[in-house]
């Protein structure tokens, strides 16, 4: 799982998140990351672009819009919600 957002109080926040769930689940750390950045930046990154089967964005624009930042993220085939 891949969390990303713009604002870094949020980003530090979902760090929190993620560190508070390992003490349930320990491995939940090796399988999930944070990213700090603007999803129309964060998407030309070759180690992040083509790579998820499911992109959930919530709405900050258009719909076109969210669609168009949330579609390079994607596998071919892949869900966009």
């Amino acid at each position: 799982m891949t969390l990303l957002d713009s604002a870094r109080r949020r980003t530090s926040f979902l760090t929190w998140a993620l560190t508070v769930l390992a003490e349930a689940d320990p491995g939940i750390q090796d399988r999930s990351e944070v990213l700090w950045g603007r999803a129309e930046e964060v998407a030309r990154d070759d180690r992040v672009r083509g790579r998820f089967d499911v992109v959930v964005a919530r709405s900050f624009g258009r719909p076109s819009v969210t669609a168009e930042c949330a579609r390079p993220f994607l596998q071919s085939g892949g869900l966009w919600s």
